[in-house]
């Protein structure tokens, strides 16, 4: 161990930038606590400059980082823009009709209306469902086609809404919805006791 003159702690917290700087230039140990603790060189010393915090919300420089539940994400997406679609259509009917409140009696209005209730009752079990089961690892080819068609079937259901009852976009819509929901729902009940704890 080399000779030199040790800082005071008591002055300075051993770990501010002048105590650090002391004792390499006095070539001292930077702890006492036995002959195993190594010095602290200079070029150690510039090869690892201190910690300057940055602005609160910065962000520390690192790679790219991966996409995060990428399924959900585009469905989301594309679920709001089947519900703003929804609701343009039953706004065109409103200033046709000139209706303010409720249907006024309008059959269209009616079907549009309740073609845009049914999406708002069934899509966000559907992103919940897809999120979680996603986040879980689940297959993504087959989260994929489900999206997909879940997707598909919240489209054909209102276009058949205003068709003769029964038709077949409907019954198609209305049925294709429930089964993928089922099977979501299935899968998220056997995921917790299927994956290694």
């Amino acid at each position: 161990m080399r000779d030199g003159p040790t800082p005071d702690p008591t002055r300075e917290p051993i770990g501010s930038g002048k105590a650090w700087g002391r004792l390499v230039a006095n070539g001292a140990p930077y702890s006492g606590f036995g002959p195993r603790c190594k010095l602290m060189t200079h070029a150690a010393r510039l090869s690892k400059p201190p910690h300057r915090p940055g602005p609160a919300f910065s962000r520390p420089e690192r790679g790219p980082c991966p996409m995060v539940l990428p399924i959900t994400t585009t469905m989301a997406g594309a679920a709001t823009i089947i519900n703003l679609w929804l609701a343009i259509r039953c706004s065109q009917v409103r200033v046709q009709g000139k209706i303010d409140i409720g249907d006024g009696g309008n059959p269209r209005m009616l079907a549009r209306g309740r073609a845009h209730a049914n999406f708002v009752e069934y899509a966000p079990f559907f992103l919940i469902l897809l999120g979680l089961i996603e986040y879980a690892r689940g297959p993504e080819s087959w989260l994929w086609i489900a999206s997909a068609l879940f997707m598909v079937a919240r489209i054909a259901h209102p276009l058949g809404m205003e068709r003769p009852s029964p038709n077949k976009l409907r019954a198609a819509g209305a049925v294709l919805t429930w089964l993928i929901l089922l099977i979501l729902a299935g899968y998220a009940l056997y995921l917790p006791y299927a994956m290694p704890r």
